[in-house]
């Protein structure tokens, strides 16, 4: 029974002691733990962070040197292209003015110019009364 009595005891001393309120420099020391896993945690997503920047950085370098390059060879071949299809325009607009004045009236004239044609002559079977 001496035992089970100490069991006891310790027990409630125990609960006891839990109760009552945590030594000042015990929250202090928590608390100082607490903030240091915080900050540690987040060092470690920055840190993941500047690694994802860092590689962006290295590989998009090399993208945009690679684009420049062909940019800079594609000047001169869209230049030519422009100064090409200007010629062109101009020998298209030539084509056409000479065309306007060397063809007969177009097909879309026709049926309007018929029309003027009956419109003149005097309908069958009727008489004109002037």
């Amino acid at each position: 029974m001496n035992t089970f009595t100490i069991v006891l005891m310790l027990g409630l001393v125990s609960v006891q002691g839990s109760n009552v309120q945590a030594n000042p420099i015990r929250k202090v020391v928590n608390m100082l733990q607490a903030m240091e896993k915080k900050v540690t945690a987040e060092g470690a997503k920055e840190q993941a962070l500047f690694d994802k920047y860092m590689c962006y950085c290295k590989n998009s370098g090399g993208d945009l040197s690679k684009s420049i390059g062909s940019a800079n060879t594609k000047i001169p071949q869209v230049g030519s292209d422009i100064k090409e299809g200007e010629a062109k325009l101009v020998q298209l607009k030539e084509d056409l003015s000479s065309i306007r004045w060397t063809a007969p009236l177009p097909r879309l004239l026709w049926p309007t110019q018929q029309l003027s044609a009956t419109r003149r002559q005097p309908h069958m079977g009727q008489s004109r009364v002037n």
